[in-house]
């Protein structure tokens, strides 16, 4: 038994590994690869994303989808890695990762033009940071700025004190006036943008010595809006994939883009408009039929015991942890919500927790989760039986998006793609609505 300073230590340390906002880089000794095994090589994402990039001649456009919280970032650093440490003497890549939190609002509604300057302008701020300022010698907000200059903007009116980048993922005011104000000149954007980005890919390749290029933009998944707002920024986020594909499609560039799991519901087709799209799922704990699934759990278990030791912290029965490990879910970040939750109630009284204290740790991530609307209960409902998002009302979409943006309705693969409700919420859900038939007369 370990006295009150070593259950502290224990504690602090177990709760500082398990931060469910922390994305992990490839060589974190935390890190656990859910596709190692050869007979998953098929589902794992970034071998597929690297096919792409390989086979394709010099350019290619990818989507990458996944929740926040389920190892995206992750994941796609470990494909910056892999691509990074191609020999010379092959097809070698200059990989440049971009947080477009740090370049775009994430809680309004994004348009092409807006994108497209935020991008070329996260490339070459990255291209900075990476290589050195001697590389560029000018921004592409600045040029962006010469360009709205040239085009005769009159009403654009922001502190150049500033900046473009920040009046852009700052200040609506500003945003909406370049939006319009482009929204004539959209062709002209394009060009200048996708010619300033090859000028930027022929300088890394001087610099670098690198055969191709790489850009990878993290975090555009997070693009999500709140209240009355909220279906005009989802339908955005569908029309900057779906309707402006071919502007997104950048000449001498591999480019991945993240995006949402709802996008390619809301937006079927999607896939098609890009050299490649690809889901990360989550871990599946569960079979289709709500069965535990022994292999998923073994991963999920996997995962907390590179964090700490969950024994001292449960109790020494693998069954005691496997309890944390389905009410996840399979989703990473609940996961690690729930060890988290059972670190703080270890903090006042004597390890293992008891029966009932695991208990009160399951049930208060569940009572996070149950403020629900009507509607999105029936949604749920209609998910869970079906594992799909066919609806024959138009009317839920938006909650269904909204479901997906929360991580309450959670993706799974197993050979076919798949669906499901939160299991935290499966007990409280309605039956679902009996399907309507046409009236044969």
């Amino acid at each position: 038994m370990i006295n009150k300073i070593q259950q502290e230590t224990f504690l602090r340390e177990f709760f500082r590994n398990t931060d469910p906002m922390e994305s992990l880089n490839d060589g974190d000794p935390r890190y656990v690869r859910l596709y190692h095994d050869p007979d998953h090589d098929e589902a794992d994402p970034v071998k597929a994303l690297r096919n792409v990039v390989d086979w394709s001649s010099e350019q290619s456009a990818q989507l990458f989808s996944g929740f926040r919280g389920t190892g995206k970032s992750t994941e796609l650093r470990r494909l910056a890695k892999i691509l990074n440490d191609v020999p010379r003497d092959e097809s070698s890549y200059a990989v440049f990762f971009c947080d477009m939190q740090q370049h775009m609002n994430m809680t309004t509604a994004v348009e092409i033009s807006d994108f497209l300057i935020s991008m070329a302008g996260a490339f070459g701020e990255q291209v900075q940071a990476d290589l050195g300022e001697k590389v560029l010698d000018t921004s592409y907000y600045t040029r962006a700025v010469e360009f709205l200059t040239r085009t005769k903007v009159t009403d654009l009116a922001f502190d150049p004190g500033v900046g473009l980048k920040a009046n852009l993922k700052d200040d609506p005011t500003v945003r909406a006036r370049v939006q319009r104000h482009l929204s004539g000149h959209l062709a002209a954007l394009t060009r200048e943008v996708h010619e300033h980005m090859h000028d930027v890919v022929q300088k890394v390749r001087k610099a670098t010595g690198k055969k191709q290029v790489v850009l990878i933009l993290d975090s555009i998944e997070q693009v999500s809006g709140v209240g009355a707002d909220a279906q005009r920024v989802f339908d955005s986020v569908v029309e900057l994939f779906r309707g402006q594909a071919d502007k997104l499609r950048v000449p001498h560039l591999h480019v991945v883009y993240t995006v949402p799991p709802w996008l390619d519901y809301k937006a079927p087709g999607v896939k098609g408009l890009y050299s490649g799209a690809f889901q990360l799922p989550c871990v599946r704990v569960r079979n289709k039929d709500g069965t535990p699934n022994a292999e998923g759990v073994t991963s999920m278990r996997a995962v907390v015991k590179r964090r700490g030791d969950w024994e001292d912290l449960l109790g020494d029965d693998p069954a005691l942890l496997d309890t944390l490990v389905l009410a996840s879910g399979g989703y990473l970040r609940d996961l690690l919500r729930l060890v988290q939750g059972a670190l703080r109630a270890g903090r006042y009284t004597t390890l293992p927790l008891s029966d009932a204290q695991r208990h009160r740790v399951v049930v208060n991530l569940q009572n996070d989760m149950r403020k629900l609307s009507t509607r999105d209960q029936q949604v749920l409902a209609e998910v869970h039986a079906s594992k799909s998002a066919k609806f024959d009302d138009d009317q839920y979409v938006p909650s269904l998006s909204r479901l997906f943006d929360n991580h309450l309705v959670l993706n799974y693969r197993n050979g076919e793609e798949w669906i499901d409700a939160h299991p935290l919420l499966w007990e409280i859900l309605p039956a679902p609505k009996p399907k309507t038939t046409p009236d044969p007369t």
